[in-house]
């Protein structure tokens, strides 16, 4: 991108950086069947990422497909950044444009994601605000200059000093592709040359709370597990600090975490362990144990919101068994940001 280019075409990407790709990448939202799939599925995928790199206190223990994790402390951010912008990499993180610097290099980084998901907050970023970004060589910092609406295709011109440019489609509450995009500049200011950059994790991550041993050292990730998802609700009184922040589907993780330790308990047929997930007698919850790895219908979550802070939730799904379609409602109260199963209930129909 910074060497001498021949021909006209060659000369015209030595002036900028054409946003193709990410455009024909973004479109991909509009194929997603579900929004709130693609919101949990993000956050949990993507979160999962982030705890691995966490804990990672070497450079080879750093997520193989993990480019750098980006933080905005004024929007609460804290995202996965891996390379390249095709769908299997928006779909749950931030993409790196590859035609683009690498962070931290001379050049233009453009990092790109859906407005819908990691990007949603990009709004709240105004002159001056900080974009840290971490990799397991060091952390960038970098401050906002500019905020700019363009059209698609709009070439980003590069730079010879280290900036960044985050883009989303515009307007960023948009559900559907959009003939524009907003772009937020930046320049770096600081850099830090350390092994492994230690990640803050968010002091909003709901993390399920007393799952049984055998179950807590299982992969109940949604990225490894089949779980068609339906329907988020948030009942109570939400704040629009919740409703515009990543909380909802954080605690929608840890709902889903459920769920899924469920299914793994029936996979295993064991009634015991099926009561030690859904608080409930073998007397309620036998019937489920005949259930064929089929899904009769979606997973639909509830939230109980007051303000910023959860107090319950519930996730229903209904299964295909031996007898037929089963529903099973999880109920979850919160403690603090632990999520525990309250108890169940097991119905033939999704009004039971």
């Amino acid at each position: 991108m910074r060497g001498k280019g021949r021909g006209a075409h060659s000369r015209q990407r030595g002036r900028g950086i054409a946003i193709v790709g990410v455009v024909a990448m973004l479109a991909g939202l509009g194929l997603i069947g579900s929004i709130v799939a693609f919101y949990v599925r993000s956050s949990l995928v993507g979160g999962g990422l982030i705890q691995q790199a966490q804990k990672a206190r070497t450079v080879a223990a750093w997520p193989r497909s993990l480019l750098a994790i980006v933080r905005i402390p004024s929007i609460g951010l804290v995202a996965p950044v891996e390379q390249g912008t095709g769908q299997s990499v928006l779909a749950v993180a931030v993409g790196h444009l590859t035609t683009s610097a690498l962070p931290g290099k001379p050049g233009t980084s453009v990092l790109a994601a859906h407005n819908v998901s990691w990007f949603s907050g990009l709004g709240g970023l105004g002159s001056g605000s900080l974009i840290e970004v971490d990799t397991p060589y060091g952390q960038q910092v970098y401050r906002v200059a500019w905020h700019r609406v363009v059209h698609v295709g709009a070439p980003v011109a590069n730079t010879a000093a280290p900036t960044l440019v985050l883009e989303a489609c515009w307007p960023l509450n948009a559900l559907y592709l959009t003939p524009e995009r907003y772009l937020v500049g930046a320049t770096l200011v600081a850099t830090t040359k350390i092994a492994v950059t230690p990640v803050t994790p968010s002091s909003d991550s709901y993390q399920p709370l007393g799952l049984a041993p055998t179950l807590a050292h299982e992969n109940l990730s949604l990225a490894a597990n089949d779980l068609p998802m339906g329907v988020l609700a948030t009942v109570g009184s939400p704040a629009a600090a919740w409703t515009s922040s990543q909380r909802p589907y954080n605690f929608a993780g840890a709902e889903v975490t459920w769920t899924i330790a469920l299914l793994h308990a029936l996979e295993a047929h064991d009634l015991v362990l099926v009561e030690s997930v859904t608080h409930e007698p073998a007397s309620v919850v036998a019937p489920l144990l005949s259930w064929d790895g089929g899904f009769a219908s979606l997973d639909d979550l509830t939230e109980v919101v007051d303000g910023v802070t959860a107090s319950a939730g519930s996730s229903r799904v209904s299964l295909q068994t031996d007898h037929g379609p089963l529903v099973v409602t999880l109920r979850f109260r919160v403690i603090g940001h632990g999520v525990e199963v309250a108890g169940a209930a097991v119905g033939t129909s999704q009004g039971s």
